[in-house]
């Protein structure tokens, strides 16, 4: 794995749907793990992104995404990730320096979504 995004809120402007089972009221963190190593694990993952959990999702009515080789769809209530080496770590595109570890909860009701 070379990224991990975490949120609970998928939509990004554009529309496009990063994360499609995030929902900000259920009281879980979405991920999506990416490993595409060259040109064909980056197509694997555009396919997953735009047709898997894009397009066929809203021709089928999928109900929970689809992972596929390079990419990985998960859900947690909290995540504790140890690194063998520092790595960027960013919270809203804001990149707060390197970190080897990192430890995320969700507290699930903190925030009222209406």
């Amino acid at each position: 794995m070379h990224t991990l995004l975490v949120g609970n809120c998928g939509m990004l402007q554009g529309g496009f749907n990063l994360l499609p089972d995030a929902d900000p009221s259920d009281g879980e963190l979405d991920l999506l793990l990416l490993s595409a190593d060259g040109a064909v694990g980056w197509l694997d993952t555009m396919r997953n992104l735009v047709w898997d959990n894009g397009i066929k999702r809203l021709a089928t009515g999928g109900k929970v995404a689809e992972s596929s080789d390079s990419a990985t769809h998960l859900r947690v209530r909290s995540l504790r990730l140890e690194l063998m080496e520092p790595r960027v770590f960013e919270i809203d595109g804001e990149d707060l320096g390197e970190t080897t570890r990192v430890g995320i909860t969700i507290q699930p009701g903190a925030v009222r979504v209406r």
